[in-house]
């Protein structure tokens, strides 16, 4: 991408190098981040890719900034709730602790950020976002005037259907299956 593209990529709140602020993470606060962040740049419009959760806050921008979006790519992500493979993902959320995250995510987290009580933080602040999690209406989706490519894995979070559902109903969808998993 990078022989025709100037690549941004965004570390939203409390992730990685980009400190904590007194609020809670939301795909519609990022995206408010991710339109301050090109209006600094002086950046007009965009290609937006965004991996799960970073899938839906493409889905938000698409719908809540559309003149500054050109394309848009949804990878292993969701716009519902009843979009979930996983049995008992949604109440997975109830009790989760840092214990349960991957150990290699932590491990990326503490490369760049050491400080053990902002992955701490992060951790808290995702587990909200998802527990809060609300549908996109389709209404809403069904205004996405950028071309949209969904991406998703054969066994990922997120089912088929939904990712074909998700195509479907955006002005200009196509969606692809890749073999795996969830990345």
């Amino acid at each position: 991408l990078t022989k025709n593209r100037q690549i941004i990529a965004i570390e939203e709140q409390s992730h990685g190098r980009t400190a904590d602020i007194d609020r809670d993470e939301s795909f519609e606060n990022t995206a408010s981040d991710i339109v301050a962040l090109l209006k600094f740049l002086k950046i007009p419009q965009v290609d937006i890719m965004g991996f799960s959760n970073g899938a839906t806050t493409s889905l938000v921008m698409a719908i809540q900034h559309p003149t500054m979006v050109r394309k848009i790519i949804p990878a292993s992500g969701m716009f519902a709730r009843s979009g979930i493979a996983l049995k008992g993902f949604w109440k997975g959320f109830d009790h989760a602790t840092l214990d349960a995250m991957p150990a290699q995510l932590k491990a990326d987290f503490l490369r760049v950020n050491p400080d053990p009580a902002a992955l701490q933080k992060m951790f808290e602040r995702d587990v909200y976002r998802m527990a809060h999690f609300k549908d996109i209406p389709v209404a809403q989706i069904k205004k996405i005037t950028a071309p949209t490519l969904v991406l998703t894995g054969a066994n990922d979070v997120a089912t088929i259907e939904h990712s074909q559902k998700l195509a479907s109903l955006v002005q200009h969808g196509q969606y692809v299956v890749f073999q795996g998993g969830h990345g």
